[in-house]
């Protein structure tokens, strides 16, 4: 071979495979293996197969390219979660590392080249040119492109004309495969969490309100930190600490109610009633009343609504790292993979603490990370419901009671020394009159 020929195998964007070491995919495990819900987009695939016969009869080009348009429609969002957005345009190299199984070689390319057309911010003329160089697509085939591109952005504007609510919770409901795009799911139920939480209609004296806002950004962070290689640099910048200063400002309030409904358990376990320390509960209030007006003044605050607003942004640029990136590093990206390796790392986690529980004496700060941890193991295993199984609800079940236990201990340990200071400050009142 030639010093050139080398040269220009070398340059090749991609490494041919021999026929038969190929593996070939089936278009509905496609569409599960990326988190696409084939059956909420079976008619905007007719559609376009429906258009592309049409332009087939009128421009007189080859009507069996209709499969390559059906499956372009279905294929067309198989880039998210797995590519930057801004990189969606390659998306139908996805295609070229998983073909079809229905589809000849030839048809693959064209597949290939036509999801990469109708994800592009270019114009279409531009694009054509190229996808046919990338994917390797005989000039002659242009119009064919052409129109496959067009069939099925117009069979697109069509379903979006006549989308049903029914479709677009299916679509939602059978996302779980495709990591990224269930955490990016997950995380928008928590923001719209916040966001419906903290709107001037709720009422934040009420304990259960803040303990769900407070439980909504926990879930965010956590979820943030344990799943922290696939979140995006930006996100962990700009978010993970914002989101601390805020559970820190709505938990000073929670621990006062926690003490409040501690305080009131053990007097009734001790046979005595609120009103016999009028002073004490006077004084825990009153604390609370302060606390409240802080959280209320900082919920309603310009600089928290745009948090709020910030993070909701997010959703649309992606909170995770894309999957492929141009380097060819490539990341695990199906659910499954990520619960096992997730958990792993809870379990290791658990494990490094349970080393500083059986002495002679336990340290409660250690105590207290603890239960961070079980709960930390308990998010993984909510969030992974689906594929845990009945496995998963007993150990999460199980990860509940250790939190609750390790929890209230925590709390009575942070009451005794609360009480303690609260009633220190009544004796030096006492001493000064």
């Amino acid at each position: 071979m030639k010093i050139a020929d080398v040269r220009q195998k070398q340059n090749l964007r991609y490494l041919p495979l021999p026929p038969k070491e190929v593996i070939y995919w089936k278009t509905g495990a496609l569409c599960r293996h990326f988190g696409i819900w084939k059956n909420s987009r079976k008619d905007g695939a007719w559609i376009a197969k429906k258009l592309f016969r049409r332009f087939a009869e009128m421009y007189q080009l080859p009507v069996n390219y209709e499969t390559v348009a059906g499956k372009a429609y279905l294929l067309q969002n198989i880039y998210k979660g797995i590519l930057d957005i801004p990189k969606r345009l390659n998306a139908g190299e996805i295609i070229m590392t998983h073909p079809l199984k229905s589809l000849s070689e030839e048809e693959n390319r064209m597949l290939a080249a036509t999801v990469s057309c109708i994800n592009s911010e270019d114009s279409l003329e531009k694009t054509l040119k190229w996808s046919m160089k990338r994917y390797g697509i005989d000039t002659d085939k242009a119009r064919v492109l052409k129109f496959l591109a067009e069939s099925v952005i117009l069979a697109g504007e069509q379903m979006m004309q006549q989308k049903t609510k029914n479709s677009n919770v299916e679509s939602a409901r059978h996302s779980a495969c495709n990591f990224p795009k269930k955490l990016s799911d997950y995380m928008a139920l928590q923001i719209q969490e916040i966001s419906a939480l903290s709107s001037d209609t709720i009422n934040l004296s009420s304990p259960e309100v803040i303990h769900d806002i407070r439980v909504a950004f926990r879930k965010l962070l956590s979820l943030s930190i344990i799943f922290e290689r696939y979140i995006s640099d930006r996100w962990k910048q700009e978010c993970i600490i914002r989101l601390k200063e805020n559970l820190k400002i709505l938990g000073s309030l929670r621990d006062l109610d926690i003490m409040q409904e501690k305080t009131v358990y053990f007097l009734k376990k001790s046979g005595y009633n609120i009103k016999d320390v009028p002073v004490l509960w006077k004084m825990i209030e009153q604390n609370r009343d302060s606390r409240l007006s802080e959280v209320s003044s900082h919920c309603s605050s310009a600089s928290y609504e745009a948090f709020v607003r910030d993070i909701g942004s997010y959703l649309k640029t992606g909170i995770c790292r894309p999957v492929l990136t141009k380097g060819g590093k490539v990341m695990a990206f199906q659910s499954r993979q990520v619960m096992e390796a997730s958990l792993f790392q809870c379990a290791a986690q658990l494990k490094a603490y349970d080393e500083w529980i059986h002495g002679l004496a336990v340290p409660e700060p250690v105590l207290h990370q603890m239960r961070i941890a079980f709960k930390n193991m308990r998010y993984v295993l909510d969030f992974f419901r689906e594929e845990s199984g009945v496995k998963g609800q007993k150990l999460m079940n199980s990860c509940i009671w250790f939190q609750t236990v390790i929890g209230d201990l925590h709390d009575e340990t942070v009451l005794i020394g609360s009480l303690q200071e609260l009633l220190q400050e009544i004796n030096d009142c006492d001493a000064v009159w």
